[in-house]
């Protein structure tokens, strides 16, 4: 500092007399210091704690993280904010209430921002990682009541050249959280964050963060975090920390211990209500007389779709039971047809109601005086000279070497009181959602634990699944109960962790899940499998579909209690499916992390017609002519641009082999 002290003294002359003070080289110093961190402070809040030298900055402020810039665009605005605090029945906890008291401090060093309640605290802490602005939110709970939910808007941001609506899996709803928006010179991709009522057209996102089930006297922290790629990067490619987090917290697990994938039979034993009335897919229900069943006396149940059944009789009932059993012979001998593992009971209750209510779910009511009372008419089987028939049925499927399984349900059935209801025209129960996530596992748990000790029951359709919240019971009921095999009918990404969820051919094709969670299951659970409900045409129209599905672990549900015509083409199905995948016979140019990659058809391959669907984890070949050998199987990838002498895809692999 001696040539600074120089300078001074030859400009300012009292300066130099006070440089000669035996204090002022302290003095000095102090000065410095304080201009510097004065100076360094004020750079920390704009640019150095945006992380300098890299793609992604932001501004700290009291209100959150303004002006996040990349590549020289400004994206931000903040508005950190609490959205809620509920306890696990939906309501607010008066210790813990953002709409009530509480203390907010923000800490422009750390970037957090705290809000500090009687019954806990919440904190938010961004930290800039090159393209990336990862967030810790911390929940500390101390209310004396376990949180059910915590929504917290994290960042918000103002999309310029917005050209597409995100690509989403909802918050909360048990798949990995990654949205990808593409803004034209770039993609965004959020990780663990979801759209506070969306991303509007103009191009604002309010993304938040969620937090679930914190108990009292606990801490719960949840990560987060935005990044910015080059356009066109993929959801797999730029959401691959999302997708590789989530299948560390929740491993796959369900079918390394199920490892039968052979067919499953269903039994419908009853009629539909929808079987003389059109269904009406915007209310839910049949159009005309939904209660066709209560018009038999004699039948309410529709067994059998007969009205002259008449199980309110002794004689009824016995010619009713061995109906049954005849049918359980039936589906024996058809099941056996395609080496099928087992059969599910899919209306054991009887399908009296109407949409929503026809499939009760509960085999712990079936032989009730207001279900089906009929389930307990005595009959003679084996060694038994007087066994109730819903036992006898149960156990000549097991005695065949058979799984039995049936449906249930996460709702509650709730009668009128003093009501029974039974064969009364338009008395109905109702199907009742337990909110409790602890009690509706009870209720499934209880259904489950039933069927098993009754029966030896190790298939479960779960029927009537919530997105918002089976897939959190599915990998909890999977922990108690890892020798089942489950089968939940609407589904999000974790339930293809601990089971085989339900699917129609008709809607999704032969693929392994849904179309709508594709690319979310492909890139967490590469493994998983579906129950496709295959028959009829289906089984012609979606064959390599199928062939592929079932290969990759798939199993088909058939329907086994008539004989249709459709054992040849699955026993077709699974010996193609277990023929090995040959060597390819497809002139590639690359087939491994090249974009837009060329891909013409060989001779041996039919090219006309042959079409793919796009923007799924597979893709499949839908026309190629069946028997032909060498055949395309498939491509891995997306972006599948069809002619009739081959495609263009961005690939990362192909499917050939011999069929």
């Amino acid at each position: 500092m001696s040539q600074f002290h120089t300078a001074l003294s030859k400009r300012f002359p009292l300066y130099h007399r006070w440089h000669q003070h035996p204090l002022s080289e302290m003095v000095h110093w102090g000065v410095f210091l304080v201009v510097a961190f004065c100076a360094t402070a004020g750079l920390l809040n704009s640019i150095d704690r945006a992380n300098a030298g890299t793609n992604a900055y932001f501004t700290m402020s009291s209100a959150g993280p303004t002006h996040i810039t990349w590549n020289g665009t400004d994206f931000g605005s903040a508005d950190t904010h609490i959205i809620d605090i509920l306890d696990t029945q939906g309501n607010r906890i008066p210790s813990f209430n953002p709409y009530g008291s509480f203390q907010q401090s923000t800490d422009l060093i750390s970037n957090t921002i705290k809000w500090t309640f009687a019954g806990g605290s919440i904190s938010l802490t961004y930290i800039p990682s090159g393209d990336d602005i990862k967030m810790v939110m911390s929940v500390v709970n101390n209310s004396g009541t376990t949180i059910g939910l915590v929504r917290m808007d994290s960042v918000h941001l103002n999309m310029p050249s917005y050209i597409d609506q995100p690509t989403i899996n909802l918050a909360g709803q048990a798949s990995p959280q990654v949205i990808q928006i593409d803004f034209n010179a770039g993609e965004l991709f959020a990780i663990n964050l979801g759209p506070n009522g969306g991303c509007q057209a103009a191009g604002y996102c309010a993304l938040q963060m969620v937090s679930t089930n914190i108990p009292t006297g606990t801490t719960s922290q949840v990560n987060g975090s935005i990044g910015f790629r080059p356009a066109g990067t993929s959801l797999a490619d730029g959401g691959v920390a999302g997708f590789s987090e989530w299948r560390q917290k929740y491993p796959f697990g369900s079918m390394t211990i199920w490892p039968d994938r052979r067919p499953i039979g269903a039994w419908f034993i009853g009629t539909h209500p929808c079987d003389t009335a059109p269904w009406n897919s915007m209310s839910g229900g049949c159009f005309g007389d939904q209660s066709i069943n209560q018009h038999w006396a004699g039948n309410p149940n529709g067994w059998f779709n007969d009205e002259t059944i008449n199980v309110t009789t002794a004689t009824g009932s016995q010619s009713w039971a061995a109906r049954i059993m005849s049918t359980v012979d039936t589906n024996i001998q058809n099941l056996k047809a395609i080496n099928a593992q087992g059969v599910i009971v899919w209306d054991l209750e009887g399908d009296r109601n109407p949409q929503p209510i026809t499939y009760l779910g509960d085999p712990r009511i079936a032989t009730d005086q207001q279900v089906a009372p009929e389930w307990s008419t005595k009959i003679s089987y084996g060694a038994s000279s007087s066994i109730a028939v819903i036992d006898a049925m149960f156990k000549k499927f097991s005695d065949a070497g058979l799984k039995v399984g049936l449906t249930i349900r996460p709702q509650q059935l709730i009668w009128s009181p003093g009501d029974p209801c039974y064969g009364v025209l338009g008395c109905y129960p109702t199907q009742t959602l337990i909110i409790d996530q602890e009690a509706r596992i009870a209720l499934l748990e209880s259904k489950i634990t039933y069927a098993k000790n009754r029966w030896g029951v190790t298939i479960f359709y779960i029927d009537s699944t919530q997105a918002e919240t089976d897939g959190w019971d599915m990998w909890r009921i999977h922990q108690d109960y890892p020798d089942v095999l489950l089968i939940p009918e609407n589904v999000r990404t974790l339930e293809f962790a601990v089971g085989a969820p339900f699917a129609y051919t008709r809607l999704y094709g032969g693929w392994a899940g849904p179309a709508h969670d594709s690319i979310f299951l492909g890139a967490t659970y590469p493994e998983a499998a579906s129950t496709l409900n295959s028959n009829g045409s289906e089984l012609t129209d979606h064959y390599w579909e199928l062939v592929n599905s079932v290969r990759h672990g798939s199993m088909l549900l058939y329907n086994s209690w008539f004989k249709s015509g459709d054992e040849s083409r699955i026993n077709d199905i699974y010996a193609k499916a277990s023929l090995p995948v040959s060597a390819p016979t497809l002139s590639v140019a690359s087939v491994s992390g090249v974009t837009d990659t060329a891909v013409t058809f060989s001779s041996a391959v039919q090219s006309t017609g042959n079409t793919f669907v796009s923007n799924r984890g597979f893709e499949y070949g839908t026309d190629i002519t069946y028997g032909k050998t060498s055949d395309l199987i498939g491509v891995f990838g997306s972006n599948i641009s069809n002619t009739d002498a081959g495609f263009t895809a961005s690939a990362t692999g192909l499917v050939c082999g011999t069929l």
